[in-house]
């Protein structure tokens, strides 16, 4: 069985080549013809609500199938040092005969890519050709990422309004997207100014209440 390590996942799975194969899983699904069951979700809520959510899914003809087991801990932001909300791994079988043959340690990153390809492409389906601002609410690395997709499918947006409930972590993210997306980023002082701004919205948080 191989192993496949973050840093050859993230050197492949980029934004740019994710977006079609995400459109491609969308149209099989609609169609039909992939089997994906409903997730699983393993709620842990002491001591940082945490959550582990299983996945798995199987799009013949395929000769393989995937259970990805994706965690959640918000509360790892907290922490010193902190670590990453986010984490997990992807786990392939043979569709055929049933033997493990890769485990994926991704570390929740093609999650996060997934993520923001299906940003772009609802973007695409659904966001009016002139529009010309974009809103993020939120400041961690979906933040960044979905802000990268709307870009990728509306390369005219001109400003890009943040607010994130972290100051500094907004600051960092600001920067970040400043340099990346080669944009004017303005920093607001709440959702409501964001959303009042911005043509396209992007909600990428888990914050339950925008305080």
């Amino acid at each position: 069985m191989r192993t496949i390590e973050y840093d050859q996942i993230r050197a492949i799975a980029t934004l740019a080549n994710t977006i079609e194969p995400v459109r491609a899983a969308f149209r099989s699904y609609s169609a039909g013809v992939a089997n994906v069951p409903q997730p699983q979700h393993l709620i842990m809520r002491e001591p940082f609500n945490g959550a582990l959510h299983i996945k798995s899914g199987h799009v013949p003809p395929h000769p393989f199938c995937l259970v990805k087991i994706a965690s959640t801990f918000p509360g790892n932001q907290e922490l010193s040092p902190s670590k990453p909300s986010i984490n997990g791994l992807i786990a392939v079988f043979s569709s055929r005969d049933g033997e493990p043959i890769a485990v994926l340690e991704d570390r929740a990153w093609i999650t996060q890519v997934r993520t923001a390809a299906a940003g772009a492409i609802a973007t695409e389906m659904l966001a009016t050709k002139d529009a010309k601002t974009l809103g993020v609410i939120g400041s961690g690395m979906q933040a960044r990422l979905q802000a990268g997709a709307v870009l990728h499918a509306r390369p005219d947006i001109e400003t890009v309004y943040l607010w994130g409930r972290t100051p500094e972590h907004v600051e960092s993210c600001a920067l970040d997207l400043h340099a990346a997306l080669a944009k004017p980023v303005i920093i607001c002082n709440t959702p409501s100014a964001v959303a009042a701004a911005s043509d396209i919205l992007v909600t990428a948080t888990y914050a339950e209440e925008l305080t």
